[in-house]
């Protein structure tokens, strides 16, 4: 899946595995779980997205100095 059009207050759900992370790959952020690429948010750093496993959501995590 691509997501193109992520905005702050979007969230992404997922199932919730711990074996589910983000990766930086040139521009793009991608969620990846074990060797399995699940999306790719274009124009995102990995740094951005922060996972809740508890929620299991993926969101853009706030920026405390904004």
């Amino acid at each position: 899946m691509k997501i193109m059009d992520l905005e702050g207050a979007d969230k992404i759900t997922f199932c919730g595995c711990r074996s589910t992370r983000i990766e930086q790959r040139g521009k793009n952020a991608w969620i990846v779980k074990n060797d399995d690429v699940k999306a790719v948010v274009r124009g995102i750093a990995a740094e951005d997205l922060q996972i809740d496993f508890d929620q299991a959501v993926i969101f853009i995590a706030a920026d405390p100095l904004a």
